[in-house]
């Protein structure tokens, strides 16, 4: 890493300052977290740097669309009268065809919602144009534009729109897919930032001997032993949690997993969950024994 001089003015320079990215143990000075896709990679690429473009061109279509609809609203009937006064001015009747008994003139030749607008006898009539909107054709074509979007950013479509109108089985797919990509990203950020954090955290403890741990200074194996953790986020939602559980106690079964893994797959310790069943069963017991005695009494 580099540091950079704060320090400006007329006939001063600029310089820079060489800074070690690891201490002389090796431990990280500096946490730069992104993702490497290719060698010599130094910095990261954003998740929407692929779709960018396209999710202009969505908004600039929808905002044409909109636009183009709201102009639809504005209907407006010109007549062509024949005037005996040539002097006469423009009479315009307002919206729904009531007249306003006003005077007006070439000014207020402009479109409103259900206006009507008489004319000149010596000027042409007005053509009305069908512009055809709202278009019909707008939902199909702006779900296939979505539809890139998701595949930029390795997401199946129904996720991305919260929107599952189809099968069970093809939601559960889409579910799974899903759940793969943001496996994945919690993965790397465990890996990257909070283990790494969690490290920094140990060893400035036991440096400072808040946190007695023999062996953590002068044994790298200690050390990690020490550091070993386990990561639990959020687990993955059921569509229909009768046949997840039936799965996860299928799995138990033919001991292919156990009680640990299927706990930490609803986001979920074990060791917190079990706890909570013996004090749920204690105050169970409790409440039992007061409403035998409160039987007792009567």
């Amino acid at each position: 890493g580099y540091q950079y001089s704060t320090e400006s003015g007329v006939g001063k320079t600029k310089t820079w300052r060489r800074l070690k990215a690891f201490d002389d143990h090796g431990n990280p000075l500096v946490l730069h977290i992104f993702k490497k896709m290719r060698v010599d990679q130094n910095r990261g690429i954003p998740l929407l740097a692929p779709i960018i473009e396209t999710i202009k061109k969505i908004d600039t279509y929808a905002q044409a669309e909109v636009d183009a609809a709201v102009l639809n609203a504005f209907f407006t009937v010109f007549i062509k009268k024949k005037s005996t006064d040539d002097t006469s001015a423009l009479d315009v009747v307002s919206k729904m065809g009531g007249e306003t008994g006003a005077k007006s003139s070439d000014d207020d030749l402009v479109l409103g919602s259900a206006t009507i607008v008489e004319l000149y006898d010596d000027e042409e009539g007005i053509e009305l144009a069908d512009p055809n909107r709202p278009n019909v054709n707008f939902g199909n074509f702006f779900d296939n534009f979505l539809g890139q979007v998701a595949m930029g950013i390795n997401m199946p479509k129904e996720v991305l729109l919260k929107a599952f109108q189809s099968s069970y089985s093809a939601s559960k797919g889409a579910i799974i897919e899903a759940t793969k990509v943001f496996d994945e990203c919690e993965r790397f950020l465990v890996d990257s930032f909070c283990q790494q954090v969690y490290e920094a955290f140990l060893f400035e403890a036991v440096a400072k001997g808040r946190i007695s741990a023999p062996g953590f200074m002068t044994d790298p194996l200690i050390k990690q032993a020490y550091c070993e953790s386990e990561w639990i986020g959020p687990g993955q939602n059921e569509l229909d949690p009768g046949k997840g559980a039936k799965a996860a106690a299928l799995r138990m079964e033919n001991n292919t997993s156990n009680e640990m893994i299927e706990t930490a797959r609803t986001g979920r310790n074990f060791r917190k969950v079990q706890r909570g069943k013996k004090r749920a069963e204690l105050i169970k017991k409790q409440q039992n024994f007061e409403v035998q005695e409160t039987e007792t009494e009567v």
